[in-house]
């Protein structure tokens, strides 16, 4: 009987298991090596380590958790949580099975990237999901925007922070005045149809090409893609889920399946804007809500031990 499984291994779920195992908790965590931003050069917003590469931190993290003796890192992957609070039963990919008092969520998201030839490839390269992340590499230099949805005008006229030559790609989505009058205001240029494809040498781009064959060189695009959660665990455990996806918890991490808690990108409290998915929030998630799981099955055990 561990007193905490945690489902994944990302810097939200290590650094859970950081705090545990600092409080000396018996703890167990199943990663299968596999997170969102591993394509990605480097990881920003975070002092000290800013564009480290997500590798690199990940196994720093690990390392680090060979200090704490009663904390196990294993390469595997929960397919099911059974049972009810303070007595889980987890199986795991491998066949095994491992209980637990309480079980940490963070098995993350995926991205789901549209169908354009040549985008793939350079995803987390020179396609790119956040100005806030990326944008500090790509300043002033000629940047594209792919709308997927009415909020990317919003975010292709914010990026004109970084750069003034800005191209917003309408991609066949329909616009209001609205977002056109922001479009305009700070100077982005905008293009009709639709993107078929990413030219030059990939993971770099060169440029754009539409559906009516034009080309238009571009150093780098932006694009903001729909997500869904890389697990079925918190749908198995009827965990309340938010409109964007992402599985409601409160300011501690816990959802609304008693003593199931949730961390990092894959989950927010329902006040919190969706999309503010950096890894510094993340790592921060994942201490409030370690030192949360410990006070709780502290005075658990001083009311029932």
């Amino acid at each position: 009987m561990y007193d905490v499984i945690v489902i994944g291994g990302g810097t939200a779920g290590l650094s859970v298991a950081q705090i545990l195992g600092r409080a000396r908790r018996n703890v167990l965590v199943l990663a299968d090596g596999d997170t969102r931003n591993s394509p990605s050069a480097g990881v920003h917003g975070i002092i000290t380590r800013d564009g480290v590469p997500p590798a690199e931190l990940t196994r720093a993290a690990t390392d680090e958790l060979a200090a704490y003796p009663a904390v196990t890192v294993r390469r595997d992957r929960a397919i099911s949580v059974d049972g009810q609070r303070g007595d889980f039963v987890v199986q795991f990919a491998s066949g095994e099975i491992a209980a637990a008092r309480r079980v940490v969520l963070a098995t993350g998201v995926v991205d789901e990237l549209p169908s354009i030839d040549g985008l793939a490839e350079r995803w987390g390269t020179s396609v790119l999901h956040c100005p806030y992340c990326h944008g500090w590499e790509v300043r002033d230099k000629p940047l594209a925007v792919l709308a997927l949805s009415i909020l990317d005008a919003y975010v292709a006229a914010h990026l004109t922070q970084w750069s003034s030559d800005v191209l917003f790609c309408l991609n066949g989505v329909q616009f209001d005045e609205a977002q056109y009058v922001v479009l305009n205001s700070a100077g982005v240029r905008i293009q009709g149809g639709k993107v078929v494809a990413l030219e030059g040498q990939a993971p770099a781009l060169q440029g754009v090409r539409f559906d009516d064959g034009e080309v238009i060189s571009r150093d780098a695009l932006f694009l903001h893609a729909p997500t869904r959660q890389r697990s079925d665990l918190a749908a198995q455990l009827e965990c309340r889920i938010l409109d964007d996806g992402a599985v409601e918890v409160d300011e501690l991490g816990q959802t609304t399946a008693p003593g199931i808690y949730a961390v990092g990108d894959m989950a927010r409290r329902a006040s919190q804007e969706p999309d503010l998915t950096f890894t510094a929030r993340a790592m921060g998630d994942g201490v409030i809500t370690g030192v949360a799981v410990n006070r709780e099955l502290f005075f658990e055990s001083l009311a029932f031990g």
